[in-house]
Formats: C-alpha cells, sequence, structure tokens
C-alpha cells in the first residue's frame, strides 16, 4: 500500500515538473504572438525557466529574484497594471496560497490577453500536506471551483 502510494505521488510530482515547463513555454509564444509582454506569477525556482523578454515581468512577493525584471506585488491587487498589457500570464501553482483567488483570478485576467494556470491536483496527498495551501481547485468548464482547505487568511500571503 505504501509502494502504491508512493509511486502515485512520484508520478504526479514528475508530470506536474513537467506540466509547469509546457504550461510556461505556451505563455511566451501567446505573448509572443500578441507582440506583448509575459507575466509570470511567482519565483520558477529553477523548474522553469525566468522570463526572457526586455518587457517581461516576473510578479512575486519576495523582495528579490533571480529573475532580472522582478516586481514585487500581490495577485489580487494589479491595479498599477494597465487593462490587457499583458499577450499571457503564467500562474504556477499560487492560486491555492492566496486569500482571495476568484479575485485574483480576475485582475490576471484583466492584465493579460490568456492566463494560464498550472495548479496542484486534488487527488495528490501532497496537495493537502503543502503549508500554505489555502485552497483546493477544481477546473470548472472555462473556470476554476476553490474549496478552502485551512483557515482564514490572518497569515501574510505567500506564493
Amino acid at each position: 500500500m505504501i509502494r502504491a502510494l508512493l509511486a502515485w505521488e512520484a508520478f504526479w510530482w514528475i508530470y506536474e515538473k513537467a506540466e509547469r515547463r509546457r504550461i510556461f513555454a505556451q505563455g511566451r509564444a501567446q505573448a509572443r504572438r500578441a507582440d506583448k509582454p509575459l507575466l509570470v506569477v511567482g519565483e520558477p525556482f529553477g523548474q522553469y525557466p525566468c522570463p526572457d523578454g526586455s518587457q517581461d515581468v516576473l510578479l512575486d512577493l519576495r523582495e528579490k529574484s533571480a529573475c532580472a525584471n522582478h516586481l514585487k506585488a500581490s495577485i489580487e491587487d494589479l491595479r498599477p497594471i494597465a487593462d490587457k498589457h499583458f499577450g499571457a500570464a503564467v500562474v504556477q501553482h499560487t492560486l491555492e496560497h492566496v486569500c482571495d483567488p476568484g479575485r485574483a483570478l480576475a485582475e490576471l485576467r484583466r492584465v493579460a490577453d490568456v492566463v494560464l494556470i498550472g495548479y496542484p491536483r486534488p487527488w495528490r496527498l501532497a496537495t493537502y500536506l503543502v503549508p500554505g495551501h489555502r485552497w483546493i481547485m477544481f477546473p470548472r468548464g472555462d473556470g476554476w471551483r476553490f474549496v478552502q482547505l485551512y483557515g482564514r487568511c490572518n497569515l501574510a500571503t505567500r506564493y
């Protein structure tokens, strides 16, 4: 039983690693086709490249980034960014950490032509054990359903 569970988790861990690279490539291609910058939300930590265009932006809550064009901001409030400024936004394993994922998603859709999302699968044990996961995400048609996992948002949002 333990071996089967470990094999299951290993399979999905590998799948999600490959998915992160694929989603990043799709986002970059979409932004280039639109002749607009790419918005990447959340530090890539080597799982996919940093945004590489001169106008591309990495958005994160951290003060510093390994990526050159870094903007410290929350995806729940992107007011300084103009509507449809980005050709694509790539959001990888981030929405499950924020206080209001619906608001964050609305802001991302406002600032980008296309929003590409990678998310922790609800059928994985790791999804429930990662510290900071506030929501379980379920794809629903062309949208998302968010089910609260743990408590209120009284701690600093981290992604």
